[in-house]
C-alpha cells in the first residue's frame, strides 16, 4: 500500500511540503523558492541577488527528524544496534517507520516530498529495480573491480564505517521487521527490505550531522539544495548542546562530577530543550538572480566517493585520484613489504618538516594536499609526495642502505629530491651533460621503474586484468543500452581512472627512456 496515497488530488508535493513548513515554523527567504522537476525538488533564487552571510532558510530543531524524536526512538535506543556505527541504519529505520505511518506521521508533509526513486548506491546494485535489467547491477560490479569504489567500500566495511549488504539484510531481519510487525498502526502496511533500502539510501544521500544531541538527522528543506563543488550555501548548527537533553543552556546534566552527573535524567524534565534553536542555511558567496542554489556534500569528494555515498557522478571532478593504503597488497611487490611499510612510517614521522615542500616545483610529484589521499596519484597523473617518499625508501633498500639505518635514509632523502627535480628538468632540456650528473644518484634511477610497476599492478586489478585499452572501453560504453545506468556509471568511473593511470605511466615512461638513452 502506498502510505502517501491520501495526498489531496491536485496538490503538488511542493505545495504540501510548503504548507507543512509553514506549520512547523520553517522560514524560507522570499528571494529563494522550492521547485519540482524531473530529477526531484531543488531550490532556486528569484530575480534578486543574495549577498554572503545571509540566512535563506531557518529550520526549528523541532522540525528535524532524528533517532531522538522519531516514533520508534525508544526501540532504537534500547535495541541491539544502538552503537554509533549503526547510526545510518538506525536513522533509516526512523525514517522508514515514519514513511510507513504515512499521513499519521508528524513529518508527513516533508516525507511525501522525498523522491520516489531511491539514490542508486552501488551497495544495492545487485538488488533488482523495477524497469531495469537484472543483469545491469551484476555487470556493473564486475566493471567496478579494483576501482576506487571497490577499494573505498572494502575499507569502510573493514573499519565498520559503513555496513555491507549482508549487514543491512540482517538489520532488516533482526530489527526492522520485528519492530514494524509489532506496531498495530502498521498492520496494513508491512515493511519490506526494498523499503528499508530506499530509506537507507535517502539517509546516505540527504542526512546531515548536526549537534551533539540529535547527531545524524534529516533536515527538511536543507536537503533540497543539490550538490555542486561551487556551492552557494552551507548548514550552520549550534552543535555544543547537552548530549542528554539537547539544551543549549546550562542544565542539570552539566556537572563537574562526571560519576554523579544525572545523565539518565528523563528528557521530560526539559520538555522544550531539544526543540530550542534553529538550524540555518546560510550563503557563503553571492547568489546570482534566477539560478539554482547549491549546497555541497563535501568540497574534496571524488567521483568514487560521490557514487559510493550519493549514487551519482560529476561530468568533471578535479578531486578524482587513485589511492592506496599502506596495507594494500598491490602497493608493494616485494618479500619484505611489511618491513618496508614500518620503515616508511618511521621515516615519515621523523623527516624534518618542510622537506617535501620542494616538490612544489615538480611536474611529476604532487605535494600532498588536503584533497589527496596520502598515497595516491592525482587527476593530473602526478604521484603524491608521500608515495614518492615510500618508493624512495624502497629504492634505497634495493641499494646499500639497510632497513635499520633510519638516519642514513633521512640523510639521503633531500639529495634524492634534488636529483628527482634535476632529472625532470634535464629530461625536458635534453641536456646530456646534466643528465650524466643526475645519473650518479643511482637510487633515484630506480623510482621511475617502481612507479611504472605500481601502475601495472593497479591496472591488473581491474576487470580482465586491465587488458582493455581506453578506446576499447569507450566503444564498450557506447554500445551499452541507455537503461543500463549502473554499468554506464561503473564504466565511466573506470575510464576516468584509466585516464589517470595512463597519464602517470606516460610521464614516468619518458623518464625511464631518458635514463636508458
Amino acid at each position: 500500500m502506498d502510505p502517501f496515497s491520501s495526498q489531496g488530488v491536485g496538490q503538488s508535493r511542493v505545495s504540501v511540503l510548503l504548507s507543512w513548513c509553514a506549520e512547523e515554523g520553517i522560514a524560507i527567504d522570499r528571494r529563494v523558492y522550492v521547485a519540482d522537476g524531473p530529477s526531484g525538488i531543488s531550490v532556486h533564487s528569484t530575480g534578486k541577488e543574495i549577498h554572503p552571510r545571509e540566512t535563506v532558510v531557518s529550520i526549528p530543531r523541532s522540525a528535524i527528524l532524528s533517532m531522538r524524536n522519531c516514533t520508534v526512538r525508544q526501540a532504537i535506543a534500547d535495541g541491539p544496534y544502538s552503537d554509533w556505527r549503526y547510526d545510518h541504519l538506525n536513522l533509516a529505520l526512523a525514517l522508514y517507520t515514519e514513511i510507513l505511518y504515512g499521513p499519521k506521521s508528524h513529518w508527513y508533509g516533508y516525507l511525501q516530498s522525498l523522491p520516489d526513486e531511491r539514490p542508486d548506491l552501488p551497495l544495492f546494485w545487485r538488488v533488482h529495480r523495477v524497469g531495469s535489467s537484472s543483469e545491469d547491477g551484476d555487470v556493473a560490479w564486475q566493471w567496478l573491480q579494483g576501482t576506487e569504489v571497490d577499494r573505498l567500500s572494502a575499507r569502510k566495511e573493514s573499519r565498520r564505517e559503513a555496513p555491507s549488504h549482508a549487514t543491512v539484510r540482517r538489520y532488516f531481519d533482526e530489527m526492522v521487521a520485528p519492530l514494524c510487525i509489532g506496531l498495530t498502526e502498521l498492520s496494513t502496511n508491512p515493511p519490506t527490505f526494498v523499503g528499508l533500502i530506499r530509506a537507507y539510501a535517502l539517509v546516505c544521500s540527504r542526512a546531515f550531522v548536526t549537534d551533539l544531541y540529535h547527531g545524524l538527522c534529516m533536515v527538511p528543506i536543507a536537503d533540497a539544495f543539490n550538490h555542486h563543488m561551487q556551492n552557494h550555501v552551507h548548514l550552520e548548527v549550534e552543535d555544543t548542546v547537552c548530549p542528554h537533553c539537547g539544551s543549549q543552556e546550562i542544565c542539570a546534566h552539566d556537572s563537574d562530577d562526571e560519576e554523579n552527573a544525572p545523565s539518565d535524567l528523563d528528557i521530560s524534565s526539559y520538555p522544550n530543550a531539544a526543540n530550542e534553536g534553529t538550524f540555518e542555511m546560510v550563503t557563503n558567496t553571492l547568489v546570482p538572480p534566477t539560478t539554482e542554489v547549491f549546497n555541497t556534500y563535501g568540497e574534496t569528494l571524488s567521483n568514487a566517493e560521490l557514487l559510493l555515498s550519493y549514487g551519482f557522478l560529476l561530468d568533471q571532478n578535479d578531486n578524482d585520484h587513485l589511492s592506496w593504503e599502506i596495507t594494500d597488497p598491490d602497493l608493494l611487490d616485494e618479500p619484505k613489504s611489511e618491513v618496508l611499510r614500518d620503515l616508511y612510517i618511521n621515516i615519515y614521522d621523523a623527516i624534518p618538516q618542510g622537506t617535501l615542500d620542494a616538490f612544489e616545483e615538480s611536474e611529476l610529484v604532487e605535494h600532498t594536499s588536503d584533497k589527496l589521499s596520502a598515497l595516491s596519484i592525482s587527476g593530473e597523473g602526478k604521484i603524491s609526495s608521500r608515495l614518492w617518499l615510500l618508493l624512495a625508501v624502497q629504492s634505497l633498500l634495493l641499494g646499500e642502505v639497510t632497513a635499520g639505518d633510519v638516519k642514513a635514509i633521512l640523510d639521503r632523502i633531500p639529495s634524492m629530491i634534488e636529483a628527482q627535480l634535476d632529472l625532470e628538468a634535464q629530461t625536458s632540456d635534453e641536456d646530456e651533460d646534466a643528465m650524466d650528473e643526475v645519473l650518479q644518484d643511482s637510487q633515484v634511477m630506480h623510482i621511475p621503474r617502481l612507479v611504472l610497476a605500481l601502475c601495472q599492478r593497479r591496472r591488473a586489478s581491474y576487470r580482465g586484468g586491465g587488458i582493455y585499452t581506453l578506446e576499447e572501453l569507450g566503444i564498450e560504453l557506447d554500445n551499452l543500452p541507455e537503461t543500463w545506468t549502473r554499468t554506464r556509471s561503473a564504466m565511466t568511473l573506470l575510464i576516468g581512472e584509466r585516464s589517470i593511470l595512463d597519464s602517470c605511466e606516460a610521464a614516468w615512461s619518458d623518464l625511464v627512456t631518458s635514463i636508458s638513452d
